[in-house]
């Protein structure tokens, strides 16, 4: 349900890892923010970005699909969304101060 976390740590400091727990939309991990795209010809494709390079955007759909979008052919892109809630409703400020101990021990 979302990214792989055994090696966090090499990835992201504290500070990074602070934030992600608090707002998980600054920094989406590649692969879990889903997106729309709005296609000239007034079709739109959502997913999750699987690959984007100068030229196109590969998404995997919700049904596993995998679609490759031309940036060409592109009108409009929403912003990545996450789904991971923020942790400062879910968790009290202890009990964040130890997840973001225990992730920062993941190398």
């Amino acid at each position: 349900a979302g990214p792989e976390l055994t090696k966090i740590a090499r990835e992201l400091d504290r500070p990074g890892l602070l934030a992600a727990l608090i707002d998980p939309p600054a920094r989406i991990a590649p692969g879990f923010g889903s997106l729309e795209l709005e296609l000239k010809d007034g079709e739109a494709v959502s997913g999750f970005i699987a690959e984007e390079t100068e030229q196109e955007i590969k998404l995997t759909t919700l049904a596993g699909e995998t679609v490759s979008v031309p940036k060409a052919d592109i009108m409009a892109r929403s912003k990545p969304v996450s789904a991971m809630p923020s942790m400062k409703e879910a968790l009290t400020l202890a009990e964040i101060r130890d997840l973001l101990e225990y992730l920062s021990q993941l190398r």
